[in-house]
């Protein structure tokens, strides 16, 4: 299967691994599925496709593949044989994401496919349709009166059983209560007793929904040269911890200035970060100044991206930002004066912090870390109490100086 995910991959690459397929006449399985041709004129065609992506969508993930002949060899094995590819089908692009987005329900959070020109076949294409295993599953198919839900077999999507159904929720139940009871653990929270009481903390935390405790070998070569090539902020070094490794300003920076950060990566590869929020005082009012807060973020975001690829996951990430109001006071937003002079937004929450939690496919972060950064940013002026937009960002999302 692919080492990486999906949209990482150029199309040189992704016809080099087509070919690869065929070469080595790897068969099709739990995750990789070939169809000679694709027709989606009539409803059981339709059918078909919605079948395909969300039993793979319903179990672990997979790849379908238009444009490869197989040669059942049994009917566990199946193999892609020569001569392959297809030609060019007018929006097909399109009309699979109609057919998805109408007839599969809930609907599929994150799925993609690419249109692969073939050097060997000239005029010839194939189309590589992925989605990962859901988060919000089981999906059904629920148009053209069909209304069953699919598992991926072994060269095929069957019709789910009913404990297989109240199984699949159990899961996903369980994927949501392992977070939930992650985020809220000590395991997760102990390091903001380094900080002093009295002041505003930040908290972000990003996490695989799908937790693993061993997921990420600190202890590799390979891991450590990454951690030693990858110093968050102006972290010296990372160290072991009790959780994985951990990471916080020099002494001499301690000193000087007090605790301003510290970071965590856990071997579940959740990534924890506290430090001092950047709020000012002014007149007795608490403001907090979330253009340096999002800057930060920002950093944040990007250090995630690089780890998540390095460790080569891509599944659901869970997002948490907080700032924890220790000193009890009424937090303000702080917006640009010469620009928004009579502005004033508090936030109003039941303890007074700020939360955010959300959940977004990896492929998000992957694409563009300032599509979550704006995301945050939104829930952010909604938790002070204001549709208004968010004014630090330009119409490609990059944050503005002010």
């Amino acid at each position: 299967m692919l080492q990486k995910h999906p949209d990482q991959y150029s199309d040189e690459e992704l016809e080099a691994w087509v070919r690869h397929l065929v070469d080595e006449q790897v068969s099709e399985g739990p995750r990789l599925d070939y169809k000679a041709t694709i027709k989606l004129d009539r409803q059981p065609e339709r059918i078909e496709a919605a079948k395909d992506i969300s039993s793979f969508a319903n179990e672990i993930g997979g790849t379908v593949i238009y444009g490869i002949p197989e040669d059942k060899q049994s009917d566990e094995t199946a193999i892609p044989c020569k001569p392959y590819g297809i030609d060019p089908v007018p929006d097909l692009e399109s009309r699979l994401e109609n057919i998805y987005v109408d007839s599969i329900s809930p609907r599929l959070l994150e799925w993609g496919i690419k249109k692969v020109d073939l050097t060997e076949y000239p005029g010839k294409v194939v189309y590589i349709v992925w989605t990962p295993g859901s988060w919000l599953g089981p999906h059904m198919v629920q148009a053209y009166g069909d209304k069953r839900y699919y598992r991926r077999g072994q060269l095929r999507a069957v019709i789910m059983e009913e404990h297989e159904l109240r199984a699949r929720y159990e899961r996903t139940r369980n994927l949501e209560s392992a977070v939930e009871e992650f985020l809220d653990s000590p395991q997760c929270n102990y390091m903001g007793s380094l900080f002093p009481n009295d002041e505003f903390i930040s908290h972000y935390v990003i996490c695989p929904l799908m937790l693993s405790a061993e997921r990420v070998e600190f202890a590799s070569t390979d891991m450590k040269g990454w951690l030693e090539a990858n110093l968050y902020q102006n972290y010296v070094s990372w160290s072991p911890s009790r959780y994985g490794v951990r990471a916080k300003e020099s002494e001499q920076d301690r000193w000087d200035r007090g605790l301003k950060s510290c970071s965590e990566i856990h071997r579940s590869g959740a990534i924890n970060h506290w430090k001092k929020a950047r709020v000012r005082q002014e007149d007795e009012i608490y403001r907090l100044i979330h253009y340096h807060e999002l800057k930060e973020m920002e950093t944040f975001l990007q250090f995630a991206r690089s780890f998540y690829e390095k460790i080569q996951y891509f599944g659901p990430l869970r997002f948490r930002v907080m700032v924890d109001n220790r000193p009890s006071v009424t937090l303000w937003l702080r917006r640009h004066r010469e620009r928004f002079p009579d502005e004033a937004f508090a936030l109003v929450t039941h303890d007074g912090n700020l939360s955010i939690d959300f959940t977004e496919p990896s492929s998000k972060l992957f694409e563009n870390p300032n599509l979550i950064l704006k995301e945050i940013a939104d829930e952010m002026f909604r938790a002070f109490g204001t549709w208004v937009e968010p004014d630090c960002f330009d119409e490609q999302l990059n944050l503005r100086t002010y």
